[in-house]
């Protein structure tokens, strides 16, 4: 596992914090590009075992199974709510749940870690079809209950009128209309709610203030992907699961059995897309699919195959773990349709 991960986590911390665009953005297409410009390919045999894993989103796996019924909307799906925030979340399920006041939420991104739980999405007064581009964004992120993260956004700010009758602060600009709140969802636990910033069409202050009382936590959802691991990650550390509907894809962050779960931290990192379009270079094949094998100076390696039905699957490993990517690549079991996400399952067994 990569030394510096508590750096990495925090300098993700700071991001969500901030709110960066959201799940429009092919984050995980993004961040496999940048990957890309700054590493040195290490030339890898045919057969070679590598050492990094990160799946690109797509539809990744030599198996191809049969999906779930898991197409519920992961934002507003409702069940009963829950009155006290937990100390930790678990990263393999979604308890928050937001509303969508006057419109409708669209495009939903949901990302879930032991230590926070973060929604993105458009939202689209106007619009009935799932399809349309989204008029205005929504970021939500929540810390559990006695975060680190949540009592620094606590001191972040100035106060506002409370929501849900607890304390609440604008972390916008001062001077500037509130474009971004901190607040207390439950007692002792904080987040945020609000557009991000610099995005040319924010949410009106009132509808910000009015989608914040909506957030809750509900009893569990897992949360699901185009893709299930087979059984031989059993003990293994899931750190971190998210899901993009507006490009179908699914992502699993693990660690090896006895790993830490911190925020940013990750032995692999896997992700299936359904539809990819980034054939960006190949240098060898993985059971006849076109596929890029390669290694970075800093020790991460990485797999990407692309498969004739568009999908891709993209493996990274972090600094110092080795494993053979072309057999876990085989062990990635894709469901049959993976761009419809009724047919998504949760990704460990």
């Amino acid at each position: 596992m990569v030394d510096g991960e508590a750096a990495a986590g925090e300098r993700r911390f700071r991001d969500y914090v901030t709110d960066p665009p959201p799940s429009t953005v092919d984050i995980e297409l993004a961040v496999r590009t940048a990957y890309r410009t700054r590493r040195r390919r290490v030339a890898v045999a045919a057969g070679a075992a590598v050492v990094a894993l990160l799946v690109g989103a797509g539809v990744a796996g030599a198996t191809v199974i049969r999906g779930g019924t898991h197409g519920a909307d992961p934002a507003t799906t409702p069940s009963p709510a829950v009155s006290t925030a937990p100390s930790t979340f678990d990263p393999t399920v979604q308890t928050l749940t937001v509303g969508a006041t006057g419109g409708r939420l669209t495009n939903v991104s949901v990302e879930v870690t032991a230590e926070m739980q973060a929604l993105s999405a458009g939202y689209d007064a106007a619009s009935t079809a799932s399809t349309d581009t989204p008029k205005d964004h929504v970021s939500v992120k929540i810390y559990p209950g006695g975060s680190r993260y949540g009592a620094e956004v606590a001191g972040r700010g100035r106060p506002v009128a409370p929501v849900h009758g607890r304390p609440a602060r604008c972390l916008t600009a001062a001077g500037k209309p509130c474009q971004l709140f901190a607040f207390q969802y439950l007692p002792g636990a904080w987040g945020t709610v609000g557009s991000p910033p610099g995005d040319p069409d924010p949410l009106a202050e009132s509808r910000i203030r009015a989608l914040a009382r909506t957030v809750h936590l509900t009893r569990p959802r897992p949360m699901t992907a185009p893709f299930r691991l087979t059984g031989q990650f059993a003990g293994w550390t899931p750190t971190a699961t998210s899901t993009n509907r507006a490009v179908r894809s699914g992502r699993l962050s693990l660690v090896r059995p006895g790993g830490s779960n911190r925020l940013g931290r990750y032995d692999v990192d896997l992700v299936v897309r359904a539809h990819d379009p980034a054939r960006d270079g190949t240098n060898t094949t993985v059971d006849g699919c076109p596929a890029d094998l390669f290694g970075d100076t800093d020790g991460s390696s990485g797999l990407d195959v692309y498969r004739p039905d568009g999908t891709s699957v993209s493996i990274r490993l972090a600094s110092g773990v080795h494993l053979d990517l072309r057999q876990f690549y085989r062990a990635v079991h894709v469901v049959d349709r993976p761009g419809d996400v009724v047919t998504w399952l949760a990704p460990l067994p």
